[in-house]
């Protein structure tokens, strides 16, 4: 639980704590992380944490647990159980998506930013300029029972296709 940082000069490890008096259990348990400058975005059971210099904060406005971060075009984007939020330089938090929790984000090759719903099959393209959702299902295999919930996307090498990893497997949206 917790971040740690390997210090190659003296061969140590620096342990840093979102809540130090806990360690055991999911109060330290570090779901994403997203650099940006000199601050790291750390994204937690109990909420967004920001480290800089040595030092943690907490993200006001930011409790849920966060399940990924994305840095893209100066804005922080967060999916979290209540679903997409974004963070401008001026810290200001946007909710974007809030119909549903969002489990992974994946910026393309384009530039685009996709979300993944944490509680179906269904991806979303989000226009960060001006904050709307496109939403897509991605359909499971006809008469076949199973999961379609999305863990993880990349896409081809020519950017032609989206590449789901699954809970039923991997699928190829064309």
């Amino acid at each position: 639980n917790g971040l740690n940082h390997y210090d190659s000069t003296d061969d140590s490890f620096h342990r840093y704590f979102v809540n130090p008096g806990q360690r055991t259990g999911n109060s330290n348990e570090i779901n994403s992380l997203c650099l940006t400058g000199e601050t790291l975005f750390i994204g937690t059971y109990k909420g967004l944490y920001t480290m800089k210099d040595g030092r943690i904060s907490k993200v006001p406005g930011m409790e849920h647990r966060i399940y990924s971060t994305v840095e893209m075009n100066d804005t922080i984007f967060i999916g979290h159980t209540k679903g997409l939020s974004a963070i401008t330089r001026k810290t200001e938090i946007i909710p974007l998506i809030e119909d549903c929790g969002i489990n992974h984000m994946y910026v393309s090759k384009a530039g685009e930013l996709y979300a993944t719903y944490a509680d179906y099959g269904d991806f979303a393209r989000v226009d960060t300029g001006s904050g709307k959702t496109e939403r897509f299902h991605l359909m499971g295999e006809q008469g076949k029972t199973g999961q379609p919930l999305i863990r993880c996307m990349t896409e081809s090498t020519d950017g032609s296709s989206l590449i789901f990893g699954t809970y039923d497997g991997l699928r190829i949206y064309d």
